[in-house]
């Protein structure tokens, strides 16, 4: 049930939120080449969305002072113009998403590849020797247990945490204000956890306890090591790489994007601090 919820989020922002971003960053950004190309057709070539680009020896920075106050604050709040604190922002996000797909491969393993299969429920539970708090151990599960926890619990978790990092990177990529940035990632982080506060609110608290003092065999039974230890962190080395690749080669939100914007807007962040008087954004 919360899987469908996150996913049926997600589609509705895909179809009723991201489009409205797109339309306008993409339509910002084209007027942004246009003018700061001389304003001529020549200057520019139309990418696969009919979106003008232009040719890197007609840029001309000082033609920014043709942009009217509403205009330069569009273009200097795409998320490029910044690419440190959108950098955070999308990290902070892939982190979360990694993070949920590192619970899901340890569950699956612990569950399905390490916990043997036995021909009975009654030998999949143990009790431990801890007498201060009792608990039972997860020994043994049936093929067909196995193989409904793979269908109906591991993969779709694994497909919407996959489907909700690519949408939410698309969406916060899109999103033409640092202040709405920061909101959408909060509110992806919201959808994301979903399933947890579902849980909360229609688990009752026997079940909850009896849950919390049920434990599954260990995942990964390697020895102590550097790399028992190094391990844990490839969900933080992944998002790197993948903000990396996502930035420079995958988004599709401003194909072709020249890199442009980030010197242009420097006066106008610089005046937004108080570090330029209102005039010298121009």
């Amino acid at each position: 049930m919360t899987f469908g919820m996150q996913i049926a989020a997600m589609v509705c922002i895909k179809v009723y939120v991201t489009p409205a971003h797109l339309h306008h960053i993409r339509d910002a950004y084209d007027k942004y080449e246009f003018i700061m190309h001389g304003s001529v057709e020549s200057h520019t070539y139309l990418t696969i969305h009919g979106e003008r680009r232009g040719f890197a020896e007609y840029f001309e920075p000082s033609l920014i002072a043709k942009l009217d106050d509403d205009e330069l604050a569009e273009m200097c709040n795409i998320p490029f113009s910044q690419i440190g604190f959108f950098a955070l922002v999308l990290f902070i996000w892939n982190i979360t998403c990694f993070s949920k797909m590192k619970l899901v491969i340890d569950s699956f393993v612990s569950l399905i590849i390490s916990t043997p299969t036995v021909s009975s429920m009654r030998e999949t539970l143990q009790d431990t020797v801890d007498e201060a708090r009792p608990r039972k151990i997860i020994t043994g599960l049936t093929a067909r247990v196995k193989i409904a926890l793979s269908v109906l619990v591991f993969f779709p978790w694994l497909i919407t945490t996959l489907f909700m990092l690519w949408l939410g990177c698309r969406w916060l990529t899109a999103t033409n204000d640092f202040g709405e940035l920061v909101l959408n990632a909060v509110a992806l982080e919201f959808i994301l956890q979903l399933k947890e506060l579902v849980y909360q609110a229609t688990v009752s608290e026997r079940n909850q306890r009896d849950l919390s003092n049920t434990l599954m065999t260990a995942s990964w039974k390697n020895q102590v090591g550097y790399i028992t230890f190094l391990i844990g962190i490839w969900p933080g080395v992944i998002a790197l790489l993948w903000i990396y690749l996502y930035i420079v080669h995958f988004q599709s939100v401003l194909v072709d994007y020249k890199w442009d914007i980030h010197d242009a807007c420097t006066p106008y962040h610089a005046a937004l601090l108080g570090r330029l008087p209102p005039g010298g954004v121009r």
